[in-house]
């Protein structure tokens, strides 16, 4: 996400941070954020799948990247993020 980000904007790149939590870092974050609970609890990334979605309601996503920049631009824009 970082190198896409860079990528993007990269005046704003030495604003995100570009390096990967280790284990035991992620178990002292699970301690507050409910979103890194399963992935200490249980040593890995949960898995998680649209198929479903794409093929009941014939979804399709935007691609990653595009929706990841677009973000960021917005959140610069409704001033979340300031440049």
């Amino acid at each position: 996400m970082a190198a896409m980000l860079a990528r993007h904007l990269p005046s704003l790149a030495d604003r995100v941070p570009a390096r990967e939590l280790s284990d035991e870092e992620v178990r002292e974050a699970a301690k507050t954020e409910p979103a890194l609970r399963d992935a200490a609890l249980r040593g890995q990334i949960p898995m998680i799948s649209n198929d479903k979605a794409r093929r009941v309601l014939g979804w399709q996503p935007r691609p990653v990247e595009t929706t990841i920049t677009d973000t960021a631009d917005n959140l610069i824009k409704h001033g979340l993020v300031t440049p």
